[in-house]
């Protein structure tokens, strides 16, 4: 499905510790994640796609956003006529999370560090189980 990743990178990173919720140190506090496509462009010049991927963390009661990456991904793909049916391709979206997972992972741990809160637990393919996000195509 996915030929060759050209490039991935982050495009924008966000860490809402301003939306924690006043808790006690016996409280749970329930998460849940959502990944999407933000847009898909096609060069013809190159040949190549481009997608801004967004994966997000938020609070399970309230749906305010503590945590999101973007990343810029270019790749090449066999050609698709229309943009959204790669977008609505359950199979490709599952493919772009897989490559990009490591660096999700990356981003999280990375913005947790140096912080009080303990760092969100992500299973592997933790995506498959993600809420999707609003996607937009342009050719």
């Amino acid at each position: 499905m996915i030929k060759d990743i050209n490039s991935i990178s982050l495009f924008k990173q966000n860490l809402s510790l301003d939306s924690v919720p006043e808790t006690s140190e016996e409280d749970k506090v329930s998460l849940t994640v959502g990944i999407g496509i933000e847009t898909l462009d096609y060069n013809e010049s190159t040949q190549t796609y481009r997608a801004l991927t967004r994966f997000h963390i938020l609070f399970e009661d309230s749906k305010q956003e503590l945590f999101s990456v973007m990343h810029m991904v270019s790749f090449t793909t066999e050609h698709y006529e229309v943009l959204e049916e790669m977008v609505e391709d359950k199979n490709f979206n599952f493919a772009m999370f897989e490559i990009i997972e490591p660096y999700i992972r990356e981003r999280v741990y990375s913005a947790f560090e140096y912080t009080d809160y303990p760092t969100p637990s992500l299973p592997y393919r933790f995506w498959k189980r993600a809420i999707k996000l609003n996607r937009k195509v342009s050719a």
